[in-house]
């Protein structure tokens, strides 16, 4: 996943605005990663099992 938030550094930004910044950044990672939950879980246990057999055959010497 890429998320990537583009700030105007020519303007007198603040800290408030940066913090504003932050706090959008931070919601739409919450609303992405509550809306994929049961794919996320999916893939990840997925890509686990892939890591983990490719362990075991090489451990096999396969």
């Amino acid at each position: 996943m890429k998320f990537l938030l583009n700030a105007n550094c020519e303007s007198n930004n603040t800290l408030l605005s940066v913090l504003g910044y932050q706090e959008f950044a931070k919601d739409v990672l919450f609303d992405f990663l509550e809306a994929n939950q049961q794919n996320i879980i999916i893939e990840f246990n997925s890509q686990r099992q892939n890591a983990t057999d490719e362990i075991q055959l090489a451990a096999a010497g396969y």
